[in-house]
């Protein structure tokens, strides 16, 4: 079942697994990639928040099937809604939305938030990024995202006071649209 408000598709993979996801509003593409422990609900409010200025989609990971097999969901899922997107990730979403932005020319730009990503990766990123931490994260988790940031040859790193790493919707959504304003 989708989120309200939403129009949920199919699109298959480039190994036949079908991909779930919710697609609302108009405009261009932001593809919103949720952690591990959630689902493409888990984003239904940010996407819904960004749908008057954007096509904000989610859609179902398929867990621990590999990154490579998770990089061909998003190249799908971005191929089905749009050709070109900007890739949001959270937590794990992070990684995936990192490493993937790196393999598809069609990602044009990139957020994350609280990423435990790998600074070897970052170095080969050539697109606009914004990472960002809550302002309650562990100091560790914090000098990740900037250490990150500086990796990333066009990023930026901000931290969100008095956020928790489940960062509200009205908090993040703002982030969302004046980065993806600025990079589409």
């Amino acid at each position: 079942m989708g989120s309200p408000g939403a129009i949920t598709g199919t699109v298959t993979s480039a190994d036949g697994t079908r991909v779930v996801f919710d697609r609302r509003g108009a405009g261009p593409v932001i593809v919103l990639v949720h952690g591990a422990s959630a689902d493409r609900l888990a984003l239904a409010e940010v996407a819904r928040l960004l749908s008057p200025w954007f096509t904000a989609v989610t859609y179902e990971r398929r867990g621990w099937a590999g990154l490579d097999r998770e990089i061909e969901d998003l190249a799908a899922v971005i191929g089905a809604t749009g050709g070109r997107a900007g890739v949001f990730g959270g937590s794990s979403g992070a990684v995936l939305a990192l490493e993937a932005t790196v393999r598809l020319p069609a990602i044009i730009c990139l957020v994350l938030w609280e990423p435990p990503a790998p600074l070897a990766t970052a170095a080969a990123v050539r697109r606009p990024a914004l990472v960002l931490n809550s302002g309650r994260s562990p100091a560790r988790t914090r000098r990740t995202g900037s250490a990150l940031a500086r990796a990333i040859p066009a990023a930026v790193h901000r931290v969100l006071p008095g956020q928790t790493p489940d960062v509200t919707p009205q908090a993040l959504a703002p982030e969302l649209l004046e980065f993806f304003t600025r990079h589409q």
